[in-house]
């Protein structure tokens, strides 16, 4: 699989995210550290993957790397933690509880 890059970069006043080979940037921001926790989101969903965050002035400051297996844990996690799991969690434990609650006996 072929590793996805996207790259932190001033526009304007602002701070864009590009994914390598697109014109059009995926999201601005105004700040460098919101448009790099865009970019990370970004990776993180399509690892292998890596950031590269430009200064001011263009120049690569630094690069963050994301192996796939990130993107799994993260995939788990995200999957685990949607209203529908967290909604029926709450569900069985609730009916575990009152089940529980009902054949207790004195």
């Amino acid at each position: 699989m072929a590793q996805v890059v996207y790259h932190v970069v001033p526009s304007d006043s602002e701070w864009a995210v590009k994914k390598e080979g697109s014109s059009q940037a995926s999201r601005v921001a105004a700040t460098q550290e919101e448009a790099i926790r865009h970019a990370e989101s970004f990776a993180r969903k399509q690892a292998p993957s890596r950031v590269v965050i430009h200064g001011e002035n263009g120049t690569i400051k630094e690069q963050h790397s994301f192996s796939e297996a990130q993107r799994e844990e993260n995939a788990l996690l995200s999957v685990l933690t949607t209203p529908p799991v967290l909604t029926g969690l709450a569900l069985a434990l609730g009916l575990t509880g009152l089940a529980w609650f009902l054949t207790r006996r004195d």
